[in-house]
């Protein structure tokens, strides 16, 4: 109620009352003196006594208003501004507008409607309030048009494993969905000298066991939880990144900053502060991570914000530094507060709150999507009864895209915000993603390797992840590509490691894992090629090998020490003479590719071995996929 509130100051300094009785000012003086006291309840009913007296009083009117807008008394309000318009209104038309606002909030859209439409026909009215009232009756209109067309809606709680007695909200988890975790709002007695209840909002988690089922959620400790508030936050997809808002610290740079943790050796790092380039003077809050964590999308009221409270994105470098933060623009934010932004794993779909997009009431829920020109979509609301009259927002949607989250306060609930699932209808979801585990360990002692990781399509050879292995040479992807796709790993005295899989093999339950082996750099030492690609029964290279050939390249020219044998290998289709020949020929293409783009001669040969070392077995189709390879064999080191 706090726009109502400003306008009614503003309407009471911009408007001139007339002298009342001296019994009715004594009055009015009396009920002021009740509000210093903090006696607004004995204060609201003699405002309330004056006006059965005068009922054109209109001082009386915004002192009393003032009452109910800090009581969050939004009827009683409506009633005031009704009566005031009914006793005032031709004299003082804002009164109608403020009225039409009351309804509105009431979701009472047809009659207020009726008051705007009334407050727009008084020639005398001002045409920033007759912009705004025009303003309010689009809104109006945008909410009586969202909430004829219903879309499917069955929310389901939790369960006590997640929600409690206090307040939960704000969930985020890993791509896998094998961690969540929530803001707990907890007790902490009556302030004794404000007689008021105090809280304090801490970060709890849950795991997923065996089962599927959420264990009981555990407080995420003191290396991250203070005395203070800790609000919202979000959880990268390997759930090894924490972002969250914390307020009023020692070391902040606004209100609320943004601050991160990692998750390193079987516990959560001390939380450091983003710093100024990300951070700012003002409010901060409310971070989501893109699905390969180099975008940090949040909420901030910072300088260059269009409508009071706007989205903005930060992105990492290649230096990994986060560049000076971005507004999202136009097109999502509006000259009214955007919040709560939550970008999918996809990293295509986009949710957000937003009070100035078109919507049902209050904050409004919105997707945008991203079209292949790098542009974001026009914002759609999510639709009724997802979103009602009041403020709804901090919806996240699972990997699959077929889950959503929110909190929300029922009848049914375990007492206070509970968090709730339901089943998104179709139109609404994102991409479906599919998710890669790997580990990557040296080959010879079963070491864990800390290797950065590369993926991309195939058949395009486009980038679809770059990033780095945590410290126990573990890494989680999120694709939404679907197809073969190509991976390579890299770590420094090691040769790399290429090999494909498919996007999309495993189940929704269990992604598709990767144990990846790196062999330390050594003569002796071999590795396979396994997307270089020739046409078939010929030493043509398809265009789909340049880019792994151009990673051997890099290789050789970072380690120009290193010579090597390239060995060409085929399956038993043909005769041995054939494929010794179109062996030595496939390796001796490889050679010159090499020669063509930097590596010289003297530190090269090729041999072809047709199909007398198979590494699989040759009576199918796959095991001869396998057996027709190419190897690099390192045969010195200066």
């Amino acid at each position: 109620m706090n726009r109502l509130y400003i306008l009614a100051l503003f309407i009471l300094v911009n408007v001139v009352t007339f002298a009342q009785s001296q019994e009715l000012q004594t009055k009015l003086m009396m009920a002021r003196k009740m509000i210093y006291n903090k006696e607004e309840g004995k204060a609201a009913a003699l405002l309330r006594e004056i006006l059965t007296q005068d009922s054109t009083y209109k001082e009386v009117y915004f002192v009393l208003a003032d009452i109910y807008v800090d009581h969050d008394k939004i009827q009683a309000l409506s009633d005031l501004y009704r009566k005031a318009s009914n006793n005032l209104g031709q004299e003082t038309p804002e009164f109608i507008f403020l009225y039409g606002n009351t309804l509105y909030e009431l979701g009472e859209m047809p009659m207020a409607i009726v008051q705007y439409d009334l407050f727009l026909k008084n020639q005398f009215v001002k045409s920033d309030l007759r912009n705004k009232a025009q303003k309010m009756k689009q809104k109006c209109q945008s909410s009586i048009d969202i909430m004829k067309k219903t879309v499917p809606f069955n929310p389901v709680n939790m369960g006590v494993a997640v929600n409690s007695t206090s307040d939960e909200y704000l969930p985020s988890f890993s791509v896998d969905e094998s961690v969540m975790f929530i803001t707990r709002k907890l007790p902490l007695g009556v302030n004794n000298a404000s007689g008021k209840d105090e809280f304090n909002e801490d970060f709890f988690y849950c795991l997923k066991n065996n089962d599927g089922q959420w264990m009981k959620a555990e407080n995420l400790g003191k290396s991250i939880n203070t005395s203070n508030n800790e609000g919202a936050h979000c959880l990268s997809a390997d759930g090894k990144t924490f972002v969250f808002t914390a307020c009023n610290r020692n070391d902040s740079y606004g209100t609320c900053d943004l601050y991160i943790s990692y998750f390193k050796y079987g516990k959560w790092t001390v939380p450091i502060n983003m710093g100024a380039v990300v951070n700012s003077i003002w409010w901060d809050s409310q971070p989501s991570l893109s699905p390969d964590g180099n975008t940090l999308y949040f909420a901030s009221n910072r300088k260059g914000t269009t409508g009071g409270t706007d989205i903005w994105y930060s992105q990492k470098d290649s230096y990994e530094r986060w560049a000076t933060p971005v507004n999202m623009g136009k097109v999502i934010n509006s000259d009214e507060p955007e919040i709560s932004p939550f970008i999918h794993p996809d990293g295509k779909t986009f949710y957000f709150a937003s009070k100035g997009h078109p919507g049902v009431g209050g904050y409004d829920i919105f997707l945008s999507r991203l079209d292949t020109d790098g542009k974001w979509s026009t914002p759609v609301n999510i639709g009724y009864p997802i979103n009602t009259l009041k403020d709804d927002m901090s919806l996240i949607v699972s990997p699959q895209g077929n889950i959503a989250y929110f909190s929300s306060e029922r009848k049914e609930g375990l007492g206070g915000l509970d968090i709730y699932s339901f089943e998104l209808y179709p139109e609404a979801r994102p991409q479906k993603t599919y998710w890669v585990k790997g580990h990557i360990y040296d080959e010879v002692t079963g070491k864990s390797l800390q290797g950065e990781v590369e993926l991309s399509v195939l058949s395009s050879t486009s980038e679809v992840f770059r990033g780095k292995a945590d410290v126990d040479g573990n890494f989680m992807v999120c694709l939404s590509a679907v197809g073969e796709m190509a991976v390579y790993v890299n770590h420094k005295g090691y040769l790399f490691y290429s090999g494909t899989f498919i996007a999309g093999e495993g189940s929704e339950s269990q992604p598709f894992t990767k144990e990846i082996p790196l062999t330390p750099i050594a003569k002796g030492a071999a590795m396979t090629l396994r997307n270089i690609y020739f046409e078939t029964d010929s030493y043509s290279l398809k265009s789909a090998s340049d880019f792994e050939l151009n990673k051997l390249v890099k290789f050789l020219k970072s380690h120009a020490g290193v010579s090597i044998q390239i060995n060409g290998h085929t399956d038993n289709q043909g005769s041995e003479e054939h494929n010794k020949i179109l062996s030595e020929n496939r390796a001796k293409t490889v050679q010159d590719y090499l020669l063509k783009n930097g590596i010289v001669a003297t530190r090269m040969t090729s041999v072809g071995l047709g199909y007398s070392q198979p590494n699989a077995n040759n009576t199918s189709s796959e095991g001869r996929a396998l057996n027709r390879r190419t190897e690099i064999v390192i045969t010195s080191i200066k």
